[in-house]
């Protein structure tokens, strides 16, 4: 990975982190709560893919 690359992963490591946990930096993340943050990102991604697949069941 390029340094800038290894930073913009940072900078989304914290995001989430501050998005789910309220804590301002990565480093402060078990690795408990990042499986919890890991588990409500799939959850997310499961829901999005489900509303998409009916709209497009509605259309057709």
């Amino acid at each position: 990975m390029k340094k800038e690359d290894i930073l913009h992963l940072e900078k989304l490591m914290n995001f989430l982190s501050l998005h789910f946990l309220k804590k301002r930096h990565w480093e402060d993340v078990s690795k408990t709560e990042w499986s919890y943050i890991v588990s409500e990102l799939n959850d997310l991604i499961i829901n999005d893919n489900s509303e998409k697949t009916q709209k497009k069941k509605l259309i057709f």
